[in-house]
Formats: structure tokens, C-alpha cells, sequence
């Protein structure tokens, strides 16, 4: 076999270039096979990794094991994720390189995984990048809504309060404060800000002319929502989200603010659509003290959060009267 003739010209070549590329290549490799036909005697040449000592490999080949290993993962199954689990342990506590590609794709890691094996043997890989240096925490709050959409309800309530206390740290970096505010909105539905941008530039431009067009425009496809797009139910979003969002509206970084004028905005339909009458008086009454504050950015804020839920309401319009 191709695998056999692999690992005898690896044992007859001493070359370090040639190992190392050996050990570059043995993840993509991998990726390409099916669980059958990777044996656990040639998983082993790439588990060995990132016990490697420098004298055997460089450390390119640990950022190189841990870039390709949700291909590896994707391929073996969760049926042999086992036979992984201590060399994913060894890479959240190697290199910055490692851990940082590691914080990037562990979402898709725990796609692949499912709820049980996620909570069992990635939380604690979770946590540590959530207080390791700032370029690997941002990997991981990057997709984070991803991780949470995987764990089960209790897990996620814990996960909630734990951001609620990441973004009350006082010299957090503010683009992990940005990755929160973003985070704020895809709790509800993820979507990019930039669209949502786009969308109320051009409907306000062609205002007019969609309403000349008596309802005939469809505005391009509908947004689908998943199943990520509630996550939580009104009172915990009450609880934890709401005061997270609003404390975002405070910050000193007007991006940070501009992202959470969508935030709110979504806050806004959320409550309209899952909450009580009283829980959105209590987010328009919020939303109201921004109107009479004295700073100009808070002001601003607030006619953010207008055209956006304006826009929401815009589209409601038209959908209904589409449908007559």
C-alpha cells in the first residue's frame, strides 16, 4: 500500500527537511482518506507530533499538526476522537502559533464533535483560551456563537454570564469589546453589520421607488433565520444580554458603539416578537434615555437604533403587503 511504501522511505530518510515536510504533509494527507483506511499505527506518526523534540522536528510542525487537525477530526469521526484527544491537549498548551490556530477552529472542532463529547473534552480548552493573550481569545469570540449554538442548555446559561464578566473587565483590549458588541447581535440572528448597513443605505435611497413599485420588489431573498437565531430565552436575555448591550452603548470607541445600534435595534424586535409588553417598554425606555443625553455620540446613538428598527418595520411593511 501507498501508506506502507510512506512510512519506510520516512524511516530510511534521516534528512530534518525531509521530516519535517513529512510532518507538515501527514495532516492534509489524512484528510484525504477515509476512517478505514487511516490504522492507528500511522496515526500515531501524527499524534507523535507535538511531542516531538526540537532536535526531531521544528516548531513549524506544530502549527502545521494544529492548522490541519479539524481536517484530521473531520475524518476519523467522533467514533475515534479518543485516539486525538491527548494530542489536541498537548497543542492548547504549546506555542502561541499552536494555540491561536487551535482558538480559530475549535468551533468547527466541536461541529464535528456534537454536544456530548464538546461539553466532555473541549471546555476546558474553551476557558483557557478565553484567558489566554488577547490574539487567541479573539479567536475563539470570533465564532463563539458557533461553540454555543453546539452546547446544550445548561452548559450555554453558564457560557452567557461568563461573557457578561468578560465584558465588565476594565482594561479589556476594546476589539474583543467590538467582538462582544458583534456577539451581542448574533445572539439573535448573525448577520453582518456591514449588510445591515448596506440594506438601510439603499432602502432609504430608494424609498420612494419601492413604494411607486406597490409592493411588486422583493427586496432579494427573504433572511433565513437557523436555529441560532433565539438562543435564549427573554428573561436570561433580560438578565444577562440586555445589560451587556447597554454597557457596549457606553463605550469610548465609536465602532464598538455603531455595531451595538444594531444590537439594540435586533434587542428591540426580539421583545416585540418573543418577550412581554413589559419587557419592551422596559428596552424602549432605555433606548429613551439615550434620546435626552447630554454627549452628541449617545444622540447619534439613538438615531442609529431608529434607523434600524425603522428598517425593520420597513421590511414588515412591505412583506405584508407583498402577501395581499
Amino acid at each position: 500500500m501507498a501508506i506502507d511504501k510512506l512510512k519506510k522511505k520516512k524511516k530510511k530518510r534521516n534528512s530534518r527537511w525531509v521530516r519535517n515536510s513529512a510532518y507538515e504533509q501527514l495532516g492534509p494527507f489524512m484528510s484525504t482518506l477515509k476512517a478505514d483506511q487511516v490504522s492507528s499505527e500511522f496515526l500515531k506518526y501524527y499524534t507523535s507530533i507535538p511531542s516531538l523534540s526540537s532536535t526531531e522536528a521544528d516548531n513549524e510542525c506544530f502549527h502545521h499538526c494544529a492548522f490541519n487537525f479539524p481536517g484530521v477530526v473531520l475524518t476519523l469521526g467522533q467514533s475515534r476522537w479518543v485516539e486525538l484527544y491527548d494530542t489536541f491537549d498537548l497543542l492548547v498548551h504549546k506555542a502561541f502559533k499552536s494555540r491561536k490556530t487551535l482558538a480559530h477552529s475549535i468551533h468547527d472542532i466541536a461541529n464535528i464533535l456534537g454536544t456530548q463529547l464538546t461539553e466532555q473534552y473541549l471546555l476546558s480548552a474553551i476557558d483557557f483560551f478565553l484567558k489566554d493573550v488577547d490574539d487567541v481569545r479573539v479567536g475563539v469570540l470570533s465564532n463563539f456563537w458557533k461553540i454555543l449554538r453546539v452546547l446544550g442548555d445548561t452548559k450555554r446559561k453558564e457560557y452567557l454570564c461568563m461573557l457578561w464578566e468578560l465584558g465588565s473587565e476594565p482594561d479589556i483590549n476594546w476589539r474583543i469589546r467590538l467582538l462582544l458588541a458583534e456577539l451581542s447581535h448574533g445572539f439573535f440572528m448573525h448577520v453582518n453589520i456591514y449588510i445591515y448597513i448596506h440594506i438601510c443605505v439603499y432602502v432609504h435611497i430608494f424609498l420612494l421607488l419601492l413604494l411607486l413599485l406597490n409592493g411588486m420588489w422583493n427586496g432579494g431573498k427573504d433572511r433565513q433565520l437557523d436555529d441560532i437565531y433565539w438562543l435564549y430565552e427573554p428573561e436570561q436575555v433580560m438578565d444577562q444580554l440586555v445589560p451587556l448591550a447597554f454597557q457596549l452603548c457606553d463605550d469610548r470607541m465609536a465602532e464598538v458603539r455603531c455595531v451595538m445600534a444594531v444590537a439594540i435595534a435586533e434587542l428591540v424586535r426580539f421583545f416585540q416578537t418573543k418577550g412581554t409588553a413589559e419587557q419592551l417598554q422596559q428596552i424602549l425606555a432605555k433606548c429613551y434615555v439615550l434620546h435626552s443625553a447630554k454627549t452628541y455620540s449617545k444622540r447619534l446613538l439613538f438615531v442609529l437604533i431608529f434607523l434600524f428598527v425603522l428598517n425593520f418595520f420597513f421590511f414588515f411593511f412591505l412583506k405584508k403587503k407583498k402577501k395581499r
